[in-house]
């Protein structure tokens, strides 16, 4: 997970490791990935096969992106090629990495990988839109908007912490409203 603040490390690396000549960082990443037989990457997430790594570390090398933003703006710099700077950051240079994820937002929106389903766009500029709309109308004096999104910040807060929650201390996970009855998918509405 990239964009987790935990990760501020592994991105200012990854700008770094690309000060290096592209065939310098292919060949650490071949010799990571020959010299340890225990390390597996997940499935769906392998590093990218050689000519198209070297071809996007080129193209970041000529750029040379002082940040990560700039790092991800670099025609050809995908997935795979963050994932390769990311190996090398965390096993050559001693990085470490949080694989914290927010899963939570996939479930919402899908994730990019299609699990548990692939992203709807639609879904996500049409959640944007509702709450920006609740957002406007709460503080334009509705009440009952700004208490939808009260129920709404208090139902998020505990559906976060109860993964925390001990035997000891039992707390109820709050239960999603139930999906409209008809044979089409719709995105339901708070207001």
């Amino acid at each position: 997970n990239l964009v987790a603040q935990d990760n501020n490390t592994v991105r200012q690396t990854s700008c770094e490791i690309l000060k290096l000549a592209p065939t310098k960082i292919v060949d650490e990443i071949n010799r990571i990935q020959n010299s340890n037989s225990t390390l597996q990457l997940p499935r769906g997430h392998a590093i990218p096969r050689t000519s198209y790594l070297n071809k996007s570390l080129y193209a970041a090398y000529e750029q040379q992106p002082d940040n990560f933003e700039k790092l991800l703006q670099v025609s050809g710099v995908g997935p795979g090629t963050l994932r390769a700077l990311c190996l090398v950051a965390e096993v050559a240079y001693g990085v470490q990495a949080s694989y914290k994820d927010p899963v939570r937002y996939a479930f919402a929106h899908g994730g990019k990988d299609g699990i548990p389903f692939p992203v709807n766009q639609s879904d996500i500029e049409n959640s944007y839109t509702i709450l920006n709309k609740a957002l406007r109308r709460a503080r334009a004096g509705h009440n009952e908007q700004l208490q939808a999104l009260k129920n709404l910040a208090r139902w998020h807060s505990q559906a976060v912490n109860f993964s925390n929650c001990t035997p000891s201390q039992p707390k109820t996970r709050p239960i999603p409203p139930s999906p409209p009855k008809s044979n089409t998918l719709q995105q339901p509405s708070l207001f």
